[in-house]
């Protein structure tokens, strides 16, 4: 290896004392050639990311996102179906709630309970209110 001593420049100056020395013009070419190689692979990559998305894949995406989606909202009305009752299960046209345990058909058996009371005290204060 060959040090220049006579260099004005602190990097090759540096470059010596590393023991680096200075690159030959094979090196410097192969260098270029390995870099201009990732660059056109970096491009290439860059290019395949910016391609319009296809309109089949982003159908179907879109059509497995929403097929989840109601699924899980079907889960949901299952549940609350369960714990709630069903909308318009106990209304008095339809009778009896026929033994469901939901919170509505509890709801709705402690009202019937708690009526008759109630109106034979409303009762009882109108007859004090009239004596």
């Amino acid at each position: 290896m060959v040090c220049n001593k006579g260099g004005s420049s602190v990097m090759l100056t540096l470059l010596c004392l590393l023991g680096i020395g200075i690159l030959t013009e094979a090196h410097r070419t192969a260098v270029k050639v390995i870099r201009r190689m990732q660059y056109f692979v970096a491009r290439r990559k860059f290019q395949q990311a910016r391609k319009p998305y296809d309109v089949r894949d982003v159908i179907e995406q879109y059509s497995q996102g929403h097929l989840n989606m109601m699924v899980r909202i079907k889960e949901l009305q299952r549940r609350l179906d369960q714990s709630l009752g069903k909308p318009g299960l106990f209304l008095p046209e339809k009778g009896v709630d026929k033994g469901y345990y939901s919170i509505g058909a509890r709801l709705i058996r402690l009202e019937d309970k708690s009526y008759p009371p109630i109106k034979s005290f409303d009762l009882n204060i109108q007859r004090i209110k009239e004596i």
